[in-house]
C-alpha cells in the first residue's frame, strides 16, 4: 500500500482508532504521518502568487515572459521572487 494512501486511512479513523496501532498496522512510522499532516498541498502555497502572475498575464496581454513577471512582481507588488518560480508555475 502506498505511503500517501496509507495516511488518509490513519487520518480518517484516528478518531475512532488510536495513530499509533494503525502505524504500526500499516508499516509506517508516527512521525511520518504527523509530518505528512503537517504539509500543505503542494499548490496551496503559491495560491496567492498565482492570482498576481494572472493579474500580470490580463494587464499585459500575456507578452511578459517568466523573467519579466518576476521583474513586473517585484516592481508592481514589492515581492521579491525568484524568476525560477515564476517559471515553475507559469509552466504548470
Amino acid at each position: 500500500m502506498d505511503k500517501e494512501i496509507a495516511f488518509a486511512v490513519i487520518k480518517r479513523f484516528s478518531g475512532k482508532y488510536a495513530v499509533q496501532d494503525m502505524c504500526r498496522f500499516y508499516g509506517v512510522s508516527r512521525s511520518g504521518y504527523y509530518a505528512w499532516k503537517q504539509r500543505l498541498p503542494r499548490g496551496a502555497k503559491d495560491l496567492e502568487l498565482i492570482k498576481m502572475i494572472e493579474e500580470c498575464h490580463a494587464q499585459n496581454k500575456r507578452r511578459y515572459g517568466y523573467r519579466r513577471v518576476a521583474i513586473w512582481l517585484r516592481r508592481e507588488k514589492g515581492l521579491t521572487v525568484n524568476h525560477k518560480k515564476v517559471l515553475r508555475i507559469t509552466q504548470s
